[in-house]
């Protein structure tokens, strides 16, 4: 798909910007029902306590920033930008909310929008991390392109889509604030699942701090190398005892359900002294 990088990344002046006619945009008051969220939007969480205090805002104030729309053929508007806001008008009863109508080609409306809101600041990780995905496999960005367009490291949006491989509860957790992004990343260096989500349920109920969760983390995968490190120790030195008492190779491999011994012969008389010294 073709992407119209100019208009990318580059907040709210690229969406209601009017080259013909700078500095004048034409303002719409329009009913909340005829305005539909997009599937553009990658907040998945709403705080209800967040949505309150808009509402006292906006009843207090009125609805400083416009909404974004886009138009249908239906006479109804596609939100691109304000879902907050929308919400709050809503449960307010406003009748009528000012909008900014904008229209995109083809699937652009879509991609514009989705940059636009990752952008937001109150974004959670996990709804960053899976705005950042939708780039990706809906609209083939790299990693490094979706970077660049939000003005972060290559890095931080590796870091982030790891966070999208950690156990459901513990991304329910980061979603609902039981934990924090650093916490998550700590709970990333162990490996084993089950381990994570119990260390995870113990960061919540003993409050434990990043730095708490890193050692932890730590000291496990330490543990882990160390018993590694001493099995094959113990079957290395079990093939030297066996290949000297036998006079030939011997390799001993342990699997994770089962083991295996290979015992070299080169003739009969070979594997009858073998199998004598078993007798």
């Amino acid at each position: 798909m073709a992407r119209q990088k100019s208009a990318l990344g580059r907040g709210l002046s690229s969406l209601i910007e009017k080259r013909d006619e700078p500095g004048r945009v034409e303002i719409l008051e329009l009913d909340p029902a005829s305005i539909f969220s997009g599937t553009e939007q990658p907040r998945e969480y709403f705080d209800e306590k967040e949505i309150e205090a808009l509402c006292e805002s906006i009843d207090k104030h009125g609805i400083l920033m416009p909404l974004i729309v886009s138009g249908n053929s239906d006479g109804n508007y596609t939100l691109v930008t304000g879902e907050r806001r929308l919400r709050a008008a809503r449960k307010l009863g406003l009748k009528r909310v000012p909008a900014i109508q904008k229209e995109f080609k083809g699937g652009v409306a879509l991609e514009v929008a989705l940059i636009e809101n990752i952008q937001r600041q109150n974004l959670n990780p996990v709804e960053k991390a899976r705005g950042f995905q939708r780039l990706i496999e809906d609209f083939t960005y790299t990693q490094e392109e979706v970077g660049r367009v939000l003005g972060k490291s290559r890095v931080y949006i590796t870091n982030s889509l790891r966070l999208l491989a950690l156990p459901d509860e513990i991304i329910r957790g980061l979603i609902e604030g039981k934990i924090s992004e650093g916490h998550a990343r700590a709970l990333l260096m162990i490996t084993d699942r089950a381990a994570q989500i119990s260390l995870f349920y113990r960061v919540v109920s003993e409050e434990m701090t990043v730095r708490d969760v890193e050692n932890h983390a730590r000291g496990m995968t330490e543990v882990k190398k160390d018993k590694k490190s001493s099995g094959k120790k113990v079957y290395h030195e079990l093939e030297k005892r066996l290949a000297e008492r036998l006079s030939t190779n011997v390799s001993v491999t342990k699997g994770k359900r089962k083991g295996r011994i290979v015992i070299e012969f080169t003739s009969e008389e070979d594997l009858h002294n073998i199998l004598g010294y078993f007798n």
